[in-house]
This record gives structure tokens, sequence and C-alpha cells, in this order.
């Protein structure tokens, strides 16, 4: 694809959710480390504040962490394989830690894809992403000269129709 996907977020945190409630720090980061072998890149493992396991109402809220990646490639990894693994009986909930908060906003949906060609066009980007899904707008910010002819900044939002659109978008 065109340039790297990036909501301007941190992609290297990953939210874990539903594990059994004496599941710690340790046993997770073990768990997942053979989960994904070959190295997988913790940094650290912490328990979810109250905040961060309120935008995952919607799961099971229970044995919440959130694992931070060296890499972000780490990290889209741990969410494509954790995501509806079983731990103890329990399945598995694993997201991006910044794409469950910006759930809640108007903006949901919506990347910014950076090191854009100057020449690149809205055609080109809606070319390049709409074989993860629809996408509903492109906006690409021009610079200001007094040239003939407008150049891109070297970035663009991208609006997918839909949240599952992005996130395919980042992981991909």
């Amino acid at each position: 694809m065109a340039g790297k996907p990036s909501a301007g977020l941190d992609l290297r945190r990953v939210h874990v959710g539903g594990l059994p409630a004496d599941v710690n720090g340790k046993t997770l980061q073990s768990w997942v480390e053979k989960k994904l072998p070959g190295g997988c890149g913790i940094e650290n493992v912490r328990g979810a504040s109250a905040k961060e396991e309120e935008s995952k109402a919607e799961s099971q809220n229970t044995g919440g962490f959130v694992i931070t990646f060296k890499k972000e490639q780490n990290a889209a990894r741990a969410v494509e394989t954790l995501q509806g693994a079983h731990f103890k009986d329990h399945a598995i909930c694993a997201s991006f830690l910044a794409l469950d908060r910006s759930r809640q906003t108007a903006k949901a949906g919506r990347l910014i894809v950076r090191n854009l060609s100057f020449s690149a066009t809205a055609k080109h980007i809606r070319k390049a992403f709409e074989r993860v899904g629809s996408v509903l707008e492109i906006h690409i910010p021009a610079k200001s000269e007094d040239s003939q002819k407008a150049v891109n900044r070297g970035f663009a939002f991208v609006q997918f129709s839909d949240l599952q659109s992005a996130e395919r978008a980042i992981v991909g």
C-alpha cells in the first residue's frame, strides 16, 4: 500500500481482555511469547486502567492488560494471533488500545497515511485502500506555494465506512 497507515496513534500498545481474574502480568507475558514464537519484542505488560477497561465494555473486561511492543509490526501480529485465542478456557479479546479509544469518536475509521509521494493523488490512494474496505472520503492537504501546480504535503486522511476496514488497513 502507498505509505504507512497510522492514525497518528501509538499502535504498539495492545489491550488484552477476557482473561481469568487470577492471571498476572508475568504469566500473560510468558503465554504471549509462546503464542508468538521468534521473538515478539514485548517492552512492557501492565494492568489496564479503569478508563481503558471502559472502552472495552462490550467485551469481557475481567483481567485486562495492556502490552506494549517495541514495534508496531509485533503488535499487529499479536492482535491477529491473540484475538479469539483461548487461555485457561477463556476467549481472549485483543485489539489496538489506540483504536479502542478512537471507536468512541466521530472520526472512527479515519486514518492518516504518511510518507506519500508528493505526486500521489486521491485516485492513487483510493485504489490502494479500497482493497481493504469501502473508502468514504480522502483528504490530501496541499502545500501552499505560489507554483502553478499544487503539490501535496506527503500525507493524507482516509475515511473508511467502518472501523473494521480501518483496522484491516493498519494490520495489512
